[in-house]
C-alpha cells in the first residue's frame, strides 16, 4: 500500500514539493536586436516582472513546470510563450522577439488551424502599429496649491510610474496604446479618480483631497554658539515623508504632515540634541542642537619679537599635555589636535602677548609677540660700519647667554646702524657680504647703551 501512495505522488507531478527553488532569465529584443524596454514577463505561478533599458529579466522564486508569457502593448512575440521545466539546463538565455502589430511574429508553429496567442498581446485588431505619446499634468489641493510627490501610476504598472515635482507636474513619454492614468499618495484621494486617453495630452491634472488634518512645521538647527548649520537633512518617520534640507542659516520647514511624526536631523560629522523630537500639530519651534564631532586639526603660528626677529626654541605648551619648539626662523606646527585647545608659549626671561590664545579648528594661525622679562629694561645701540662700500650691512644681536636673536639692525648707505629695544647681555656681530670677507672686530659684547659699536669691513 505505501509503495502504491508513493508511486502516486510521483505520477501526479507532486514531486514538485521537493524540487528547490530556481531562477530564469533572458532578454526581448526587436527585430534589429535593440532591447524591449517595460515588457511585462508573466509567469504560470502567477508572479511577473519587467524588462529593464536592455530588455533583460530576471525572476527568482520559481517550482517546478512554469509557462512564461510575455506581453506589451503593440506588439506580438516569437515565441508568444515558452515553456520551462525544473530540469532544464537551459534557464539563463530565454530569448523572446518582440514584432510590431501588423508584422509577422516569426512563429513557425502552424496558426491555420488556432491562435497563435498574438491576440492577448495585441490591442489593434486592425494590425497597425501604436503611436508613442506623451501625458502631462499637474496635481493640486482644492486650495490650489501644488502637491509634491504624488505617484502617477500608468495601466496598473504596465509602465513604469513617475512623481510630481515640487509645483505639483509630472510627465510621462513613450506611452502607447489606451493608457488609464492614476494619482496615489498617501492621506488623499483623487478627482477624478483615474483618466483613460490614447493620444497626447498636457493637461491629465487631479484635485487632491485630504482624508487627513495636515499641518506644517518649521524649526532651525543651530551650533552650540547659535551659529546656523546648513545642509542638514531633515526627515520625518524614517522616510515615511519626503526629507527637508536647512538653508544658510539652519532654517527649515515641511508642510503636509499629518498623524503622529518623529523628527530627526541629520549631518555627516554631527550628532544632534535632542535626537529626535515628536510632533503631531502646527509647530514653528522644532530646533536641533549641532554638535560636531571631534575630528583632528592642525594649527601653527610664529613667534617673533617687537622688531619682527623670529624667536627660535621657544617651547609651545597645549592643554593636552604635549608641546613643540619654534625652529630658527620662529614657526611651529602641532597636528593631530581635536576639540578646544590652549596654547601657550614659553621661553626662559621672556614674556609673550598674547599670554596664550584656544584654537578649535583647522588652520588656525596662532602668533605671539616676545617681550623681554619684566626685570629687564631696554636699551639702545648704535655705531658705525666702516669702508662698507655703500653696502648694507646687516647687524645681528644675541642674547650671550643661549645665543637668541633679540634684535637687529641694517647700516644706511652710509654705514650707520640703531637698535633700540636691546635688553640683557649681548653679543652683535656685522653679517658677511658680497665682495667683505670679514669684519674688524668680528663681534664685540655689551651689556647696556652704547653709541660707538663701530666695525670695519675687510676685504
Amino acid at each position: 500500500m505505501l509503495l502504491l501512495v508513493s508511486a502516486f505522488f510521483l505520477l501526479t507531478g507532486c514531486d514538485q514539493l521537493y524540487f528547490k527553488d530556481y531562477e530564469a532569465s533572458g532578454t526581448v529584443k526587436d527585430s534589429s536586436g535593440a532591447g524591449i524596454e517595460s515588457a511585462s514577463i508573466n509567469f504560470s505561478d502567477g508572479s511577473s516582472v519587467k524588462t529593464q533599458a536592455d530588455g533583460s529579466w530576471k525572476q527568482t522564486g520559481l517550482n517546478g513546470d512554469i509557462e512564461i508569457t510575455p506581453k506589451k502593448s503593440g506588439y506580438t512575440f516569437s515565441p508568444s510563450s515558452f515553456h520551462l521545466s525544473q530540469l532544464d539546463e537551459n534557464k539563463d538565455s530565454i530569448l523572446f522577439t518582440a514584432n510590431s502589430n501588423g508584422t509577422d511574429s516569426g512563429d513557425d508553429s502552424d496558426n491555420s488551424g488556432g491562435d497563435d496567442g498574438s491576440d492577448e498581446n495585441s490591442d489593434d485588431s486592425d494590425g497597425t502599429e501604436d503611436n508613442l505619446f506623451v501625458l502631462s499634468g499637474k496635481i493640486k489641493n482644492e486650495s490650489g496649491e501644488s502637491i509634491s510627490d504624488v505617484i502617477i501610476h500608468f495601466n496598473s504598472g504596465e509602465f513604469s510610474s513617475v512623481t510630481t515635482a515640487e509645483d505639483g507636474s509630472w510627465e510621462k513619454e513613450d506611452l502607447t496604446g489606451r493608457v488609464e492614468v492614476k494619482a496615489e499618495k498617501y492621506g488623499y484621494t483623487f478627482e477624478p479618480p483615474t483618466r483613460s486617453l490614447e493620444t497626447s495630452d498636457e493637461n491629465v491634472n487631479f484635485t487632491a483631497l485630504s482624508t487627513e488634518n495636515f499641518y506644517i512645521v518649521s524649526g532651525k538647527v543651530a551650533d552650540e554658539k547659535g551659529n546656523g548649520i546648513e545642509n542638514a537633512k531633515i526627515t520625518f518617520n524614517n522616510g515615511k515623508f519626503s526629507s527637508v534640507m536647512t538653508d544658510a542659516d539652519g532654517n527649515w520647514e515641511k508642510s503636509d504632515l499629518f498623524g503622529k511624526v518623529e523628527i530627526k536631523a541629520e549631518k555627516f560629522n554631527y550628532t544632534f540634541e535632542p535626537a529626535t523630537i515628536p510632533v503631531e500639530t502646527t509647530d514653528d519651534n522644532v530646533n536641533f542642537t549641532a554638535i560636531a564631532e571631534e575630528q583632528p586639526y592642525t594649527v601653527s603660528g610664529t613667534i617673533t619679537n617687537e622688531e619682527n626677529i623670529p624667536i627660535p626654541d621657544v617651547v609651545i605648551n597645549f592643554n593636552d599635555g604635549t608641546s613643540v619648539n619654534t625652529d630658527y626662523n620662529g614657526y611651529w606646527e602641532k597636528t593631530g589636535l581635536t576639540g578646544e585647545v590652549v596654547v601657550t608659549p614659553e621661553l626662559d626671561d621672556w614674556q609673550f602677548s598674547p599670554a596664550n590664545k584656544t584654537v578649535y579648528e583647522e588652520n588656525d594661525i596662532t602668533n605671539f609677540t616676545a617681550q623681554p622679562a619684566d626685570n629687564y629694561e631696554y636699551y639702545t645701540l648704535s655705531g658705525v660700519v666702516e669702508d662698507n662700500n655703500g653696502a648694507n650691512i646687516h647687524i645681528e644681536i644675541r642674547r650671550a647667554s643661549d645665543n637668541t636673536l633679540i634684535a637687529n639692525a641694517i647700516t644706511n648707505d652710509e654705514g650707520n646702524w640703531t637698535s633700540t629695544s636691546v635688553w640683557g647681555t649681548v653679543i652683535v656681530t656685522p653679517q658677511v657680504t658680497g665682495s667683505i670677507s670679514g669684519f674688524t672686530p668680528e663681534n664685540d659684547r655689551f651689556s647696556g647703551p652704547e653709541t660707538e659699536v663701530n666695525f670695519r669691513a675687510d676685504y
